[in-house]
């Protein structure tokens, strides 16, 4: 009889302890919040820091790891060391994917977009630049690219239809007889006071504490949809809750005043 009270005594303590364990674990379920790896560089981290709250709000953590380049920043992608990333422009995604071979994502929706401007020292405007003028391009692909086709739409040069990353050997006509002065990215706020313009990113006359009202021209609609940076994912979370929930976060009334208090005009919202 102690024997059989013993053992009914003993399933009670377990059948306890294990309701415990259970109610537990639930806490613990209702208690964790998801934690999503965003990748970054210091380029832009205010603004990925910015969207933190938003994130909190639809009841994710944001862990911001930072990088020192964009190439090391989409292999921590790859090899699954963050959730996402955030700096480039879908052009240089579409060639990292096409020389690494691999298949990561951008998001439809754009954040932001560095403002392109041609900017002169010595004209106000670009009717005012003369034929014979010289005008400081960058020696590298992507930012000689932006500037030869915005020159374009200003009526300086023609390039050849198609070419996604003209060089000035696509120039078919110049309609201006202008000479283009290749120099190294960093020099182009430097040389302005030995040329007649100068193309380049808005966020370089920022950071050479220039005057960006130096601008006699910025880019159109077209440049700033091709060149604007939005989210980055691997191709088989692009469809996940969570990435829906990051890009909302990127996209909020607050991210918007943001972006314009951070980068003062050099980048400007794409929502």
């Amino acid at each position: 009889m102690k024997r059989e009270l013993f053992k009914i005594i003993i399933l009670i303590i377990l059948v306890f302890a294990l309701a415990g364990c259970s109610s537990n674990e639930k806490q613990a379920d209702l208690d964790q919040v998801p934690t999503i790896k965003i990748g970054t560089t210091a380029t832009v981290v205010e603004e990925v820091e910015a969207a933190r709250k938003g994130l909190k709000d639809l009841g994710y953590d944001m862990e911001i790891v930072m990088f020192d380049d964009p190439i090391s920043l989409n292999i921590g992608l790859v090899e699954g060391e963050i959730d996402a990333n955030f700096l480039q422009h879908r052009p240089y995604l579409d060639n990292f994917n096409k020389e690494k071979g691999t298949n990561l994502y951008m998001l439809e929706d754009l954040v932001h977009a560095p403002v392109f401007a041609l900017f002169s020292e010595k004209h106000s405007s670009v009717e005012d630049v003369p034929d014979k003028a010289k005008i400081a391009i960058s020696t590298d692909a992507t930012n000689k690219a932006r500037a030869l086709l915005m020159l374009e739409e200003l009526g300086f040069i023609k390039v050849k239809e198609g070419i996604e990353f003209p060089t000035v050997f696509d120039i078919t006509e110049y309609i201006k007889n202008v000479e283009f002065v290749e120099v190294d990215l960093m020099q182009l706020t430097t040389v302005l006071p030995d040329v007649d313009a100068s193309c380049m990113a808005v966020s370089l006359m920022v950071a050479a504490g220039k005057d960006t009202n130096l601008a006699i021209a910025t880019s159109g609609l077209d440049d700033l949809q091709m060149f604007g940076a939005g989210l980055t994912v691997r191709i088989e979370d692009k469809d996940k809750k969570w990435v829906q929930d990051l890009n909302e976060s990127f996209h909020t009334d607050e991210m918007r005043e943001e972006i314009k208090r951070i980068f003062k005009g050099s980048f400007i919202p794409m929502f």
